[in-house]
C-alpha cells in the first residue's frame, strides 16, 4: 500500500467521524429543544430526593452506564444473569471434575444504569439519566414520550445504538447540565 492510499483512508476516516459529530450536535441542539418545549428544564436537574444535581454527575453515571456495557456486554434481554462456562478436559469429564468458569454478566441498558446506581451513582442521578435518555429518543425519533427501556428492547436494536444513545445524553448533560458552582 502507497502512501496515498493511507492518506485516503485517513482522510475518510477523519471525514466520518467529523460527520458523526455534526450529527450529534444537530440532534443534542434538538434534545435541548425538546426539554424546553416540555419545561423538563425544572425538574431535570433536581433529583427525585430534592437535592440539586449537576450536568457532570448525571454525565458521569451515564459514562459508567457505558462503560459497564462495554466491558460485560449489552443484552435487550432482562434475564441478565452471569453465564457459567463448563471448561474441563474430557480427561477431568472423566473422573467427574468439572471447571466452571462466570463469564461477566451482560447487562440490559436498565440494568447497567442501576448497577451504576447502586455504586458510583444514586437513584437521583439515574432518574435523571432516564429522563435525559428518553428526551434524546423524543429529539431523534419526533415522538412526544419515549420510554429508553422499551426501546432497546425493539426488535433487531443494536449495541451501537445503544452506545450512540449514551454518548449524545452525556453530551447534552455535560452541555445543559448545571456546572455546580452557581448552585
Amino acid at each position: 500500500m502507497d502512501d496515498a492510499h493511507h492518506s485516503d483512508q485517513a482522510h475518510e476516516m477523519i471525514q466520518g467521524l467529523e460527520n458523526m459529530l455534526a450529527e450529534q450536535t444537530v440532534l443534542v441542539e434538538r434534545t435541548a429543544e425538546v426539554m424546553r418545549q416540555r419545561h423538563a428544564h425544572t425538574h431535570l436537574w433536581t433529583g427525585c430526593s430534592g437535592e440539586p444535581l449537576t450536568g457532570g454527575q448525571i454525565a458521569d453515571h451515564l459514562t459508567a452506564t457505558a462503560r459497564l456495557l462495554q466491558r460485560n456486554g449489552w443484552t435487550p434481554n432482562r434475564n441478565t444473569e452471569p453465564i457459567r462456562i463448563i471448561d474441563t478436559t474430557p480427561a477431568d469429564a472423566a473422573e467427574g471434575v468439572y471447571a466452571h468458569t462466570v463469564a461477566p454478566r451482560r447487562h440490559s441498558l436498565n440494568s447497567a444504569l442501576w448497577d451504576v446506581a447502586r455504586g458510583p451513582g444514586d437513584l437521583d442521578t439515574y432518574t435523571s439519566a432516564c429522563t435525559i435518555l428518553g428526551l434524546v429518543l423524543c429529539a431523534r425519533t419526533g415522538a412526544e414520550t419515549a420510554d429508553p427501556m422499551a426501546w432497546e428492547r425493539k426488535r433487531d436494536r443494536t449495541a451501537v445504538e445503544v452506545e450512540d444513545l449514551l454518548d449524545t445524553a452525556i453530551c447534552f448533560a455535560h452541555r445543559y447540565g448545571p456546572s455546580g458552582s452557581g448552585r
